[in-house]
């Protein structure tokens, strides 16, 4: 999806508390399974410092299909 997609940028918000940049792309690739539909969408928030996926929304005409958020992230944070 990432290599056959039309992505722009749609923002710099804030998404867990991180400075993040919003990547969307409509209907980006054929994919022979049910999300395979001219009205489907995906927005993806990343981690402007880390590059981490820390929201990815898709929609299928318009209706929220999946919403994944990260609810916490702590990069380099030392292990026991």
């Amino acid at each position: 999806m990432l290599a056959t997609g039309r992505w722009h940028v749609g923002g710099t918000p804030l998404v867990s508390g991180r400075e993040a940049i919003i990547l969307e792309c409509d209907h980006p690739r054929t994919t022979e399974l049910a999300g395979d539909r001219p009205d489907f969408h995906i927005s993806v928030a990343a981690d402007r410092e880390t590059g981490v996926i820390l929201e990815l929304i898709e929609t299928i005409g318009g209706v929220v299909t999946r919403d994944a958020l990260v609810v916490e992230l702590s990069p380099d944070v030392p292990l026991p």
